[in-house]
């Protein structure tokens, strides 16, 4: 994903990734509560075929509610063009990895307090453990990432192969994770927040070689282990036949987790648009992400699996019913998904207007098609970059333009190599031309090869005749 469209649409990102997912637990917990006060609520016992009562306690709900909180948008992610409709890209891609990260936190602080009873202080001190998990997890991943792209600033030596910048990237990153379990933090929140250090530093210090082959080793190894869960999911759901399960709870918790995802995107963002806010995404646009974000993968699953029978003595019932609309939720909504993506394009007229929320356009805001500067050019390619600079945050709100003047004038000169704006620019450019057009690259290369051997023919034909 382009990290200019995330940036630009870092506040509905937000707004949807952190408010929209507390808005949705908040949701799940009380309809959930109000169904388990019922007494509606049965359970069949998978080896007996009994019939009993099903009464939760409120911890186990709102550790249950926090599982189904995390979203899969990768089937919208596959069907959606990044090129031809980058906002709508960079709004799925952005939400459902901030989704993430919340929903990680709020589990692991919600099951850090699951075998106490619950009284009135218990929200207090999960929102307290909350903000410090996350607080403190995201602080120690940008240390690190902070750490990896000074090294490879100072120590050039290791940027002469491929191999050996994949794996000091990969050595900073597990030892981040590392120290994150260590002290007791999500060591996933971690990785997240030291990959997107690297990415926007770190990544700058890499060979051209380097840039690729990390991009591609990385991507390669999340593809293989999402493709392993969700392999590993369906060879494992029936192992759990023996469990504990309810039919009902299933049900209801399903239609819940659909109202629940629309309140949290589509309802937040409106009613947020009705105190004045602009958006400036269409209605269609966010159905459509609420849509593909009410499919449960394979967060919900790695997770429940770290309930313990001492945290949750209905923990059965739980895993089953998590797991049930992991699998429904996937297969069902991930079948129509591809239908809607037309219908939710064509409504944000990306191919006329990239994006309606432009409240800044970032530097590097430029067609990766454009012409590189000269290098006696650089100089004045600088001061001009500057100028636009400071005109561009100008319209930044007062913590966006102090994040990113510290960005541009202390933490990139002192983070990456020989930095430079009209550098960095240049960089992201060649980068792109290569990943996006590299077969055309090498067209190009054979037809510069062929010209020059036919130059060196004719010349060495002409000295020929000379001679003669």
């Amino acid at each position: 994903m382009s990290r200019k469209k995330f940036f630009q649409n870092i506040t509905n990102i937000l707004i949807c990734g952190v408010f929209g997912t507390c808005t949705t637990f908040f949701v799940f917990s009380a309809l959930t509560l109000w169904l388990n006060g019922s007494g509606y609520l049965t359970q069949y016992s998978g080896t007996t075929g009994e019939e009993s009562p099903l009464v939760f306690s409120t911890m186990e709900v709102l550790l249950m509610c926090s599982l189904l909180c995390s979203t899969d948008v990768i089937a919208a992610i596959s069907m959606v063009n990044s090129e031809t409709s980058p906002k709508l890209y960079s709004l799925l891609f952005g939400e459902g990895v901030v989704n993430d990260a919340v929903s990680i936190i709020l589990f692991n602080s919600v099951l850090k307090f699951a075998a106490e009873p619950f009284s009135a202080s218990t929200p207090f001190l999960i929102i307290g453990d909350f903000l410090m998990l996350a607080f403190f997890s995201l602080l120690i991943g940008f240390v690190f990432g902070l750490l990896c792209a000074f090294f490879l600033k100072v120590q050039r030596a290791f940027t002469k192969h491929a191999v050996n910048e994949c794996v000091i990237i990969f050595c900073f990153s597990y030892c981040s994770y590392v120290v994150a379990e260590m002290f007791h933090q999500s060591g996933i929140i971690t990785l997240l927040s030291v990959g997107i250090t690297q990415a926007h530093y770190t990544w700058y210090n890499l060979s051209p070689q380097g840039k690729n082959g990390t991009a591609l080793t990385f991507q390669f190894l999340g593809s293989a282990m999402e493709g392993f869960i969700f392999s590993y999911l369906g060879l494992t759901f029936f192992a759990y036949q023996e469990y504990n399960w309810s039919p009902r709870l299933i049900g209801i918790e399903f239609i819940i987790v659909i109202f629940g995802r629309f309140c949290g995107v589509l309802g937040l963002i409106k009613l947020l648009e009705l105190c004045t806010y602009k958006s400036g995404v269409h209605w269609q646009e966010l159905f459509f992400m609420s849509f593909a974000g009410v499919i449960r993968g394979a967060i919900a699953f790695g997770l429940v699996l770290r309930i313990s029978y001492d945290d949750a003595p209905n923990r059965d019932v739980i895993v089953s019913t998590v797991i049930t609309i992991v699998v429904i939720t996937t297969v069902l909504f991930g079948s129509f998904v591809g239908l809607l993506t037309d219908w939710a394009v064509s409504a944000g007229g990306e191919a006329a207007n990239v994006t309606d929320n432009d409240d800044f356009v970032r530097l590097d805001d430029v067609s990766h098609h454009s012409n590189l500067v000269h290098p006696n050019q650089e100089e004045d390619s600088d001061h001009q970059s500057d100028n636009r600079f400071e005109e561009e945050v100008k319209n930044m709100g007062c913590l966006q333009r102090c994040f990113f003047k510290m960005d541009r004038y202390y933490l990139k000169p002192w983070f990456v190599h020989k930095y430079s704006a009209e550098k960095l620019r240049q960089d992201d450019e060649f980068y792109e031309v290569q990943a996006k057009d590299g077969k055309n690259l090498q067209k190009i290369y054979k037809a510069v090869d062929d010209a020059i051997s036919d130059t060196a023919s004719n010349k060495a034909l002409s000295q020929h005749s000379s001679k003669s």
